[in-house]
């Protein structure tokens, strides 16, 4: 159950943080409902959340599968440290990156 809770923080990091999809329809949304208006910024808690989604969706998957304090704290853990899984896959991107920048500069 720690690698599914693990996945679904993994999951809505890169859905909310990383690729910003709730921005994109909330911009969306704001054109629908204002019109023209200049875009304001607004909250879709806990859409645009990825600490508040990873809990919302780990809670009711250890329901689904069976509930025990243990995990629901366990879930309440990895949800907390959402921004630093953003950080870690960020720098993982820009530390591949960086590889590949000195890769072409070797062999060109």
């Amino acid at each position: 159950m720690l690698i599914e809770l693990i996945l679904i923080a993994l999951f809505w990091v890169l859905v909310i943080d990383i690729a910003q999809f709730p921005t994109e329809i909330k911009r969306v949304l704001f054109r629908w409902l204002k019109g023209k208006q200049e875009y304001v910024d607004y909250s879709l808690k806990p859409f645009d959340c990825s600490l508040c989604m990873t809990w919302w969706t780990g809670f009711i998957y250890i329901l689904v599968t069976g509930w025990n304090f243990t995990w629901v704290v366990v879930c309440l853990g990895i949800a907390c440290f959402t921004p630093i899984i953003k950080d870690i896959i960020l720098l993982t991107r820009d530390f591949l990156g960086w590889i590949i920048d000195r890769a072409y500069n070797i062999f060109q």
